[in-house]
């Protein structure tokens, strides 16, 4: 019965960020009270997700999370499941070809993220949900919390991937590299 297992250990990491999150950024009006727009750590949460986890993880922390959200907001209750998904997929997708240990790139992808869920989420509302629901104000204030949304998305990705390579070190071991000898070999020592 080995050690403990990656899923396990990155799934729970990802589920307990995003309920950590999600409570905190409710509870906390500090952001919203400076900047007049709601912080949201839930993109650059994906990013993470999207890097280092496979689809598994996404898909966890995109049901997870969105849910957990819409319950805390005014928001049609799954509405943000779907916008999360999106972009965790599209990050898991080209995880080959994204830089995952460069700052630049973190800051980048979170700003892309955080610019992107607001949208979708918004394109879901208004065009899925129909009639069902109120339709949302659009002006220019939301162009301000858009950008607000997408600078703090892009600063909060690569506190994220610390915190997370932290966790990933504290509770997962190294693999050893592989022997480059055959385990049948005999290697015999001479004394000269």
């Amino acid at each position: 019965m080995g050690g403990v297992s990656l899923i396990t250990v990155e799934a729970l990491f990802l589920v307990v960020t995003a309920w950590l999150a999600v409570f905190a950024q409710s509870w906390f009006g500090g952001f919203r009270a400076l900047t007049g727009a709601q912080l949201d750590v839930l993109p650059s949460l994906m990013v993470y997700a999207g890097l280092t986890g496979g689809l598994w993880s996404v898909g966890l922390l995109s049901f997870f999370a969105g849910m957990l959200l819409d319950s805390l907001s005014l928001n049609p209750l799954g509405v943000s499941v779907f916008p999360l998904f999106v972009v965790g997929w599209a990050v898991n997708a080209n995880q080959e070809l994204i830089l995952r240990t460069e700052r630049y790139a973190q800051c980048l992808l979170g700003i892309g993220a955080g610019a992107l869920v607001p949208l979708l989420t918004l394109s879901v509302i208004v065009f899925l949900m129909g009639e069902r629901v109120e339709r949302p104000v659009v002006g220019w204030e939301s162009l301000w919390r858009w950008l607000v949304m997408a600078v703090a998305g892009g600063v909060a990705t690569p506190m994220i991937f610390l915190f997370g390579d932290l966790s990933r070190r504290m509770f997962l071991y190294e693999v050893a590299p592989e022997n480059r000898f055959r385990g049948d070999r005999e290697i015999k020592r001479w004394r000269v």
